[in-house]
């Protein structure tokens, strides 16, 4: 299996865009013009992380899910990148365990 990137399409950006079409949409257009089968696109209505600007959060083959903030149509490169392995672009706004972790605290 692959990673699934999931890109927020309502995101506005911070501060907020008023284009017609929003930031995190026009992200999530660019990044699918770069991808290929090893990383599945899945858009989102909303991420609920509007002051953190454009979002993506990536879930890798481990099954751990990372969400990115402070993105923008130009880091789409660095997107496709982080999803194939690379490093996390913006900042690290969450990082959440495989829904099947025994971790305990």
């Amino acid at each position: 299996m692959g990673v699934v990137l999931h890109i927020c399409v309502t995101c506005r950006g911070d501060p907020p865009s008023r284009d017609r079409v929003p930031p995190g949409r026009r992200l999530a257009q660019a990044v699918l013009a770069l991808t290929d089968a090893a990383v599945r696109l899945t858009p989102v209505a909303c991420m609920n992380l509007c002051a953190q600007g454009c979002n993506a959060a990536l879930t890798g083959a481990d099954g751990r899910t990372r969400v990115a903030g402070g993105l923008s149509p130009a880091d789409a490169a660095a997107v496709v990148e982080w999803a194939r392995g690379g490093a996390m672009p913006g900042r690290c706004i969450a990082e959440i365990p495989p829904s099947h972790s025994q971790d305990t605290a």
